[in-house]
């Protein structure tokens, strides 16, 4: 079981592996944290703001309400991990992976996102205003009701994923060029009130 004691008080973090533990509110703005691995421990409220996150696993951890704004972020791998009302403002994210994770409510707003993908995860009423596009992809997900203002949905993969009820401008100005499947074109002419009849 780990504890706060085997985390060094400041400085960068490399090469640490926890398992179990509660860290809630733990504070690692600002610092680097380098090949770790936090595996079914408890990180929420943590701050992570302005630090640099390079290789690190979080696999079955509670991060819900974590700060990591202003975060660049490369290789991280978030797997089956809650992260309910996590906030990612303006940060980077680079070659990270978020699989069968809980994401209601987190916000990713201003992000960049550089190959980077969700697979199997709820990222429901999450916000992804004003992002960066450059390789973000969602597959067998859920993004019902979240936010994608001034976020060109071309720059997206939507692979078998549900945006219904997801925000939009009045015009509809974030859906110039995308492509989408039938069902998804459909769910989201239904959010402007427009209903598709296309029996043969």
């Amino acid at each position: 079981m780990s504890s706060r004691q085997d985390i060094p008080d400041d400085g960068d973090i490399g090469f640490l592996d926890l398992k179990g533990g509660d860290l809630s509110f733990y504070d690692f703005s600002s610092r680097t944290l380098e090949d770790c691995t936090f595996c079914s421990v408890v990180l929420t409220s943590s701050l992570f703001t302005g630090s640099i996150i390079r290789n690190v696993v979080f696999d079955g951890c509670d991060i819900s309400s974590a700060d990591f704004s202003e975060a660049n972020i490369k290789g991280a791998v978030f797997r089956n991990c809650s992260l309910k009302g996590a906030s990612f403002i303006s940060s980077k994210l680079r070659s990270c992976v978020f699989s069968d994770c809980m994401c209601l409510y987190s916000v990713f707003s201003s992000c960049t996102f550089v190959d980077t993908g969700f697979s199997g995860c709820r990222v429901e009423d999450a916000d992804f205003s004003s992002i960066r596009s450059d390789g973000l992809s969602f597959s067998s997900s859920s993004l019902c009701s979240s936010s994608f203002f001034n976020t060109p949905l071309k720059s997206i993969r939507l692979d078998d994923t549900d945006i219904s009820g997801i925000r939009i401008s009045e015009d509809m100005k974030e859906a110039c060029g995308a492509s989408l499947s039938l069902d998804n074109a459909i769910s989201l002419l239904a959010t402007k009130g427009v209903v598709v009849d296309y029996r043969l």
